[in-house]
């Protein structure tokens, strides 16, 4: 269909052209459609995408649609909201469409019928399972999407050029935790996704969209959302190396630990504000004591040593630049479980563990300190203290009693904080 690019008037003595120019579109935006005007002040999809589509369109009805708008206002991808379009091995579901190009956006779905996908039964069976395969296949997604780069139109609106194009899916990091933007269970498996439709201006740019969805979308599920895709062994071992982790976890109250660091760990990490691990020749792998190396036996690793944190007060002391504050960030962040090769897969923390330091100048609300501070100036009440600008030491004692309210059973402290 050719959209309608006629413009009635010349406002000011200015004609189509001119506005085409300036503001992209058919040049007739101050006459849009009621329809239009009651897209962008409702959103019906947000209602019908939290039940999902309610019925299906074909992968061709899509590219017809997608020609109709082409050169319109942007409103006009709300034609999109709430649809499902089927193409041969998956289905493509839009639960929700920006606003503008400016906007946060659009959120769209990959259903993947197991039927198709054929993920074994086994690879996400429990729930530890079943995080660590949804890490997986969130990491496999993000390296793909990351590769793709928009191919933008060469046609450029006068004074805009085109944005949008790109889709993005959750960023998995080095902890594996339980995630939305995958989801795999015995009927389908799911990606979840962002996406900037494309524009130039407020004029959609079809070509792009059709781009992302008609070519991108299924070479990601080809190559990424079938099983007989993904390189399954490298899927079991973060699977089973998961599994060990929860496994030493749910011992070290047996055995009268709050913590595990095992013998070969690689502690260092890439820099202050990177989780990445610092490859160098001069790291030192991780060595436990004599005195406090203890052993499990994981269930898929086998046997495996090193340090033991006892239940009570444990000190590690040493002098500056020897790796005191790296040991206590690992054992802060041994409450998650580890990706193969990220050097700490064998450090584990008792769930309930926190870090606690002061915060000189926060809010503290009706908490009782008085375990810690009795006497304060002008009569202070500490059973029930209160400050919008607490010190250093009544905002660590209000950190610590808030931290064993919230039911923490290991408090981890660093001198420098």
């Amino acid at each position: 269909m050719t959209p309608n690019r006629s413009y009635r008037g010349k406002p000011n003595g200015k004609g189509a052209s001119y506005y085409r120019g300036r503001y992209g579109g058919s040049g007739n935006s101050s006459r849009r459609s009621r329809n239009d005007v009651q897209d962008e002040s409702h959103h019906p999809e947000d209602a019908q995408s939290e039940q999902g589509a309610s019925f299906s369109n074909s992968q061709h009805e899509l590219e017809n649609l997608l020609n109709s708008i082409d050169g319109r206002q942007y409103s006009s991808y709300k034609q999109l909201s709430g649809q499902r379009f089927d193409f041969h091995n998956f289905s493509l579901v839009f639960d929700h469409i920006q606003v503008d190009p400016y906007a946060p956006p659009s959120q769209i779905r990959l259903v993947v019928s197991q039927r198709v996908a054929q993920f074994p039964i086994d690879l996400h069976s429990t729930k530890v399972r079943n995080v660590a395969c949804a890490h997986h296949l969130s990491q496999l997604v993000h390296a793909f999407l990351s590769t793709i780069r928009p191919a933008l139109s060469t046609k450029k609106a006068a004074r805009f050029s085109t944005k949008g194009g790109s889709m993005c899916i959750d960023r998995p990091g080095q902890e594996v935790v339980e995630r939305t933007s995958i989801v795999i269970d015995k009927d389908n498996v799911e990606a979840r996704l962002s996406a900037a439709l494309p524009a130039s201006g407020r004029t959609i740019v079809s070509g792009l969209a059709k781009h992302m969805f008609l070519e991108t979308l299924p070479l990601l599920v080809t190559r990424v959302l079938l099983y007989e895709s993904v390189d399954a062994q490298a899927m079991n071992e973060l699977i089973e190396c998961v599994e060990d982790q929860e496994y030493m976890r749910s011992q070290l109250s047996s055995k009268g630990l709050v913590g595990f660091i095992g013998d070969g760990s690689m502690l260092p990490r890439k820099s202050g504000i990177s989780s990445l691990s610092l490859v160098a020749p001069n790291v030192v792998p991780f060595t436990s004591p004599d005195s406090m190396r203890v052993s499990f036996v994981l269930p898929n690793r086998g046997r495996v040593t090193g340090m033991g944190i006892p239940q009570g007060v444990t000190l590690i002391s040493g002098g500056g630049f020897n790796g005191k504050s790296t040991l206590l960030q690992a054992i802060e962040l041994g409450v998650y479980n580890h990706i193969p090769g990220d050097g700490r897969e064998l450090v584990v923390t008792t769930l309930n563990a926190t870090k606690v330091k002061a915060e000189e100048g926060r809010f503290v609300s009706n908490t009782d300190i008085r375990p810690f501070i009795n006497n304060l100036p002008f009569g202070i009440d500490t059973s029930r203290f209160s400050t919008k600008d607490a010190s250093g030491s009544t905002s660590m004692a209000a950190s610590i009693q808030e931290a064993l309210e919230a039911g923490a059973d290991a408090l981890l402290y660093d001198e420098d904080t």
